[in-house]
């Protein structure tokens, strides 16, 4: 086919035009030219631009689709599928020269994909449609990853945020942070793996130095299947039951939790980069991506092992994964986060990175 700008009018009288590709008839005679033909569009693209039925339309040749029609940003959405980085790659070297929309379902290369975000050049005048050439800055997105919650457990965890509803740490994580998005998770029709560990740093009973506690409340859970109201209640449940739960790691009148800034937070990081690293291993070949997000009560400072923090970085590095951080505490008016620590040849200037 050819690619061809369709003018037509919506169902509330506005004008479009939208780039299609189509197979253009050839006139056999002169008195061709003269007659009025029916133009067929698929139902998604009829649905997708709003084109009124019966309409009139003009069909109108590109002769240049790299300047004329050229889409500057399209953004694709994967799901229930794993995609490498090779995949991605060819898929945007096959999808090179084809004409897209938003909400359309692109198949090619044993890939599926859909069409989130179209954005075309201005001087083209189009309708969340266009060409993909050579130039066109491709985003690709999954609806259906592995993601890693690391939930901090701290002294600031039960005090007030000190906002004005009076809510704790622990109460904004899950009322502010969890219940909204795992309902925008059931939204978007996303279908993300989720794993969710609380850990913590205590000290006293005679302990020389601290212990580590961790727990595990939920694990690959698939939020498609899942309630968002169920997985809230078990988050809450676990959370009362972990606090409930240090009481016998260190006597209760000993017990001392660490603040935010002096907490096992490198250490929860390996342990997760642990099963990441071997992602290669036994694949769910349903997933694509993973991702790690830190929630912390702190503000985004934390004295760190300098030696601990050099290996935790070369491994996220090696491994290309990526961690995202959120701080349930007023925003600092200092850059975060913001890591600590002694030189490594134990020296006693204070490093920050």
């Amino acid at each position: 086919g050819r690619v061809v700008f369709v003018d037509f009018s919506t169902k509330n009288n506005e004008s479009a035009r939208v780039v299609l590709r189509a197979t253009l008839m050839k006139d056999e005679d002169e008195t061709t030219k003269s007659k009025r033909f029916a133009l067929s569009l698929l139902k998604p693209v009829a649905e997708a631009f709003d084109v009124a039925p019966w309409a009139d339309a003009s069909v109108e040749p590109c002769n240049d689709p790299a300047n004329e029609a050229a889409a500057e940003y399209v953004e694709f959405m994967f799901k229930d599928q794993f995609v490498s980085r090779a995949d991605l790659w060819r898929f945007k070297r096959l999808v090179i020269g084809r004409t897209l929309h938003v909400g359309q379902h692109v198949a090619v290369g044993g890939m599926r994909a859909s069409t989130n975000v179209l954005r075309a050049k201005e001087s083209c005048g189009v309708l969340a449609s266009g060409c993909v050439v050579a130039s066109t800055r491709l985003t690709f997105r999954t609806r259906s990853s592995r993601i890693f919650w690391l939930v901090q457990l701290s002294y600031e965890s039960w005090e007030p945020t000190g906002g004005a509803d009076g809510a704790t740490h622990v109460e904004r994580l899950v009322d502010g942070f969890a219940a909204p998005l795992l309902q925008r998770w059931r939204k978007l029709d996303v279908n993300h793996s989720l794993s969710v560990v609380l850990f913590a740093r205590v000290s006293g009973g005679g302990i020389e130095r601290h212990r580590d506690v961790y727990r595990v409340v939920l694990e690959n859970e698939a939020a498609s299947k899942a309630e968002p109201a169920t997985l809230v209640s078990a988050l809450k449940r676990e959370l009362v039951a972990f606090a409930a739960s240090l009481a016998s790691v260190v006597p209760p009148n000993e017990l001392r939790v660490c603040r935010a800034a002096d907490g096992n937070v490198l250490e929860a990081i390996n342990l997760t980069l642990n099963v990441l690293e071997k992602h290669y291993m036994d694949r769910d070949v349903q997933r694509t991506g993973n991702s790690i997000v830190l929630i912390s009560a702190g503000s985004g400072v934390f004295a760190v092992d300098a030696r601990l923090a050099r290996v935790t970085k070369q491994r996220m590095m090696d491994n290309g994964i990526g961690m995202d951080m959120l701080s349930l505490a007023v925003p600092p008016l200092h850059t975060a986060p913001i890591f600590m620590h002694r030189g490594i040849n134990n020296t006693k200037a204070t490093a920050y990175e």
